[in-house]
């Protein structure tokens, strides 16, 4: 038997135990008011204890408890009282009836209780495992609802923007960031706005300009799409983004050293030319083309 096992046998003895206790317990009780009671109500305490188990023991231990209590009743305050005109008999069919009845209704919201419980467990444990990954990659992640407030922000996001996510949460996505365009530097519809008015589905990636409410600027990509539930429905926007600053830097380096490799190139008095892998020549220096009389387009 392995230790799992044995846990389980041990506590349902436990509880099996407590039941028969009750029981024992309530018999006592009816003993000490039966002067009182007679043969009236033959049930009472064991009614009483058979709900108590129920409630906190589980259906199994209150079936028990609820079988004990009709033998010890019947046994006890019924048949030694058993005279013409007396209900004690009668009275052991609606205690089965009326006892099981509430147990089963216990045992109903005692599991639809746990269901809820578990099911709120399982949801604040999703939460947190997803605000682990999120917070783990390299992007920035916003999500809104479809007024465009501000549902969850990653730790990224919160660098870029420079406000955490308790201070964000409920406001609308405009009061966060503006978005301009690089080159033209007028502001552009930021990317959350981009899939409330255009519809449902992704929106392919852009490069822009994102501007903090501290005015700080930052070059991005941006990409976001509809968050939809089980049934399709769009409740709200997800839009992830990264700091293509390094990229853009590295992109500016790569234009001016070649353009410093062209300017040397064509001031050399000999003649340049390089070809690729594929055989193809791809490069003439101005010496070249001026030998041939050849454009570069040419």
């Amino acid at each position: 038997m392995s230790r799992k096992s044995g846990l389980r046998l041990s506590s349902n003895v436990v509880r099996y135990g407590i039941a028969v206790l009750g029981t024992v317990l309530a018999t006592e009780v009816r003993v000490v008011l039966n002067p009182t009671l007679g043969a009236g109500l033959p049930f009472t305490t064991y009614f009483v204890t058979t709900i108590i188990v129920a409630i906190f023991l589980g259906i199994g231990p209150a079936l028990l408890a609820l079988v004990l209590g009709g033998l010890l009743g019947t046994y006890l305050f019924i048949l030694p009282a058993n005279l013409p005109g007396n209900s004690g008999p009668v009275q052991l069919i609606p205690y089965f009836v009326i006892t099981i009845g509430l147990s089963l209704l216990i045992k109903i919201i005692q599991d639809a209780r746990r269901r809820a419980e578990q099911a709120a467990i399982d949801l604040v444990e999703s939460r947190e495992r997803l605000a682990t990954i999120l917070a783990s990659i390299g992007d920035a992640v916003i999500a809104t609802d479809l007024e465009g407030r501000v549902t969850f922000m990653n730790g990224v996001a919160q660098k870029l923007i420079g406000c955490s996510d308790q201070d964000a949460s409920g406001k609308n996505i405009h009061q966060l960031l503006t978005v301009v365009d690089p080159e033209s530097r007028e502001v552009v519809e930021d990317p959350v706005s981009r899939v409330l008015h255009g519809g449902v589905g992704n929106k392919p990636a852009r490069q822009t300009l994102l501007v903090s409410p501290a005015g700080r600027e930052t070059p991005i990509e941006d990409n976001s799409t509809s968050i939809r539930n089980e049934n399709g429905k769009s409740t709200g926007v997800v839009l992830v983004f990264r700091d293509i600053t390094l990229r853009k830097q590295v992109e500016h380096e790569l234009r001016e050293n070649e353009r410093r490799f062209r300017t040397m190139a064509d001031t050399t008095p000999v003649m340049l030319w390089l070809s690729g892998a594929d055989g193809l020549y791809n490069f003439f220096n101005q010496s070249w083309l001026d030998f041939t009389g050849r454009t570069m387009e040419q």
